[in-house]
Formats: C-alpha cells, sequence, structure tokens
C-alpha cells in the first residue's frame, strides 16, 4: 500500500502526512506530493480554472488523499481520478470555508476526512444530491491529538517572547491590530515575534514592519521558538488551534461574529480574548486551555479509515 497525499494548501497536507507516517497500518507507506510530480507552470493553470488532466508523471500510488481548497487545484484531481478509476479520499483540515471547497466541482469525492460533526451537517446540508453517496468520516483535529501527545511533559520556557500569527487575510486588515499587541508586548518588557500566514507575502510584511525594535518576522514554525514564547496572539487562524499544545497562553480577537465557527471553537477550547484600546489592547478574558479529548468518534476515527482501505 502506496499512499500519496497531494492538495494546494502544503503546509496542511505536511502536516497530515507526519500523523499518517505515525500510524502503524501504514508506516513508511505515505508519499507527500513534490514538483517532481506535477509542473510549476501546469499547477498554476491547476490552480486558476476547469482543465483535463491526461495523466500524471510516474502515479504509481494504490490510493491518494487530496487536500480541499478555495481553488479548482483538488477538483481538477477529483475529475482525473474518476476518469481513471483511481481510488481516492478528500481531506478537510478546517472549519470554515467549507461550501467553496466543494462548489464548482463536476465530480464528488466518495470518501471525505472531516474535523467536527459540524463540518459533516455543513457538507450534507450543502450538496445534499452530491453527496448522497459520500461517506464522510469525522477524524478530528488528529494533528492536534498527534502534538498532545508530542508535548505531554512540562516544557521548559523563559517566556521572553509574546507572538502574533497573521491570517491568510490582506495585511492592511490586521495590521493595526497586530501593531496594538506589538505596544502591549513592549508594555510588558517582551520581545515579539510575527508569523506570517504560508500563503501570504513575507516581503510586504517585512517592508511594513522593519522599522519596529524587537521584533522578528518569519515564516519558519513556531516550534522553532516555542520554548521563548509567553502568550500567543492572532485573529483567526488554525495556528492559534495548534499552538495551544505547547501549554501556552493563546489569545483570540475578540468579535461580534457570532456565526464564525472557529471562534465557537476557540471557546469550547477555553481560550483568552482581548479587544483594542486606544493604544494597545486589553485582555478580557485568561485562557483555560481544556484537555479536550478531539478525537470524536473511533467507529469514525482515522484508524478506521486506515484500516478500510490498507
Amino acid at each position: 500500500m502506496k499512499i500519496l497525499l497531494i492538495g494546494y494548501q502544503k503546509a496542511s497536507m505536511k502536516n497530515f502526512a507526519e500523523v499518517l507516517s505515525n500510524l502503524k497500518q501504514i508506516k513508511n507507506k505515505t508519499y507527500l506530493f513534490d514538483n517532481k510530480l506535477i509542473k510549476k507552470s501546469f499547477f498554476k493553470k491547476m490552480c486558476k480554472k476547469k482543465i483535463e488532466i491526461k495523466n500524471f508523471r510516474n502515479l504509481k500510488y494504490n490510493y491518494v488523499i487530496t487536500g480541499t481548497s478555495e481553488t479548482y487545484f483538488e477538483k481538477n484531481l477529483w475529475g482525473f481520478f474518476f476518469k481513471k478509476n483511481i481510488e481516492f479520499a478528500a481531506y478537510v483540515d478546517s472549519v470554515f470555508n467549507i461550501k467553496i471547497r466543494f462548489t464548482k466541482s463536476d465530480y464528488f469525492p466518495k470518501i471525505i476526512l472531516v474535523p467536527t460533526m459540524n463540518v459533516k451537517k455543513t457538507i450534507i446540508n450543502s450538496f445534499p444530491s452530491k453527496s448522497r453517496n459520500s461517506k464522510i468520516i469525522i477524524i478530528g483535529f488528529c494533528y492536534l491529538e498527534y502534538l498532545k501527545n508530542l508535548f505531554k511533559k512540562p516544557i521548559n520556557n523563559s517566556r521572553q517572547f509574546n507572538a502574533y500569527f497573521t491570517a491568510n487575510l490582506d495585511y492592511s486588515f490586521e495590521l493595526n491590530t497586530l501593531l496594538k499587541v506589538y505596544n502591549f508586548s513592549n508594555l510588558q518588557n517582551k520581545k515579539f515575534i510575527v508569523f506570517i500566514h504560508p500563503r501570504s507575502n513575507i516581503d510586504i510584511w517585512k517592508r511594513k514592519l522593519n522599522k519596529f525594535k524587537n521584533m522578528l518576522v518569519t515564516n519558519k514554525s513556531f516550534f522553532n521558538y516555542y520554548k521563548k514564547i509567553d502568550s500567543y496572539f492572532g485573529i483567526v487562524t488554525m495556528a492559534l488551534l495548534v499552538s495551544s499544545v505547547v501549554q501556552n497562553k493563546v489569545f483570540y480577537l475578540k468579535t461580534n461574529n457570532k456565526k464564525n465557527k472557529l471562534i465557537k471553537l476557540f471557546k469550547f477550547m477555553g481560550f483568552g480574548e482581548f479587544q483594542i484600546t486606544k493604544e494597545t489592547i486589553k485582555l478580557t478574558i485568561m485562557p483555560n486551555i481544556k484537555n479536550q479529548n478531539l478525537l470524536i468518534s473511533k467507529k469514525e476515527s482515522l484508524n478506521t479509515f486506515i484500516d478500510n482501505i490498507s
């Protein structure tokens, strides 16, 4: 059994590959997509519009797991896989932007891996006809569970930094919030790290922030710095959820948007809240991170899925 993981959101697929590579059933049998399989120019075309894929180079895999995204990339793959009778599943890594991940597709995955029951319901309610023959399997936030097992022991932390995760937004939308958190960190006599979203342009952020002292702007993983970070801040990003596993304080921006499913999850997890003031920020709720088991059901677990395809 050889399993290929391929998706537009490469960071997400890399994390999922890390989880799968540690399962006994398929240890050393998972392979992450690289540019050898698809040329960069063709990859860009696949993301922008519907196109016909005639063949892949050296597609020697028994099973494929694709990501899901707002682009046409995965949707073009699904069409190719259906026509070539290649078995595959689609992986949903988040709780928001669910509808756009499956719209404008002529083919619907027969197996979809999702993190929560709410995501499953959203897919069924949004695409009642298309999803009728699909098996939607709740696997929880498996990468989060994987990390929690790695960080069971107490961490010796110098707490000399605060950190901010940018979202996949235009910098102008959250620059003000970021600088208020920076001012707050200065008042605490802490240095500041800005982790740039993988799909954002780090050069733009660096130009905007290069005049500020005691600030590091990076697109590296926060795992390179977690032993130095006291608190994590952000607006709405999955990175906040991941950062909670290293036993630090996590704060999200307080908002009146009651429909945002990720914020509902933040509240459920016991994250702290902050709001913007004139010069800095105010912490309105202190974090109380709950040790929740996010694997929802053993009947619909990741292990069960792997057993069925192995």
